[in-house]
């Protein structure tokens, strides 16, 4: 159900994963929060990259 939930969230992580590696990737200290859209509780997807490069 918390999947479910957080589809939307999930899609534009992805999204947001394949434009960064479209682009040589995300250096170290990048926070990107995705909210649920109309929840009342807070979710969200977090990506966050603390070291080096991802999706690169």
């Amino acid at each position: 159900m918390e999947a479910a939930l957080r589809s939307k969230a999930f899609d534009d992580a992805r999204r947001f994963m394949r434009n960064a590696a479209a682009h040589g990737g995300v250096a170290a200290h990048t926070a990107k929060s995705f909210l649920v859209r109309g929840d009342r509780h807070g979710r969200r997807v977090d990506i966050e990259v603390q070291s080096g490069m991802a999706f690169g």
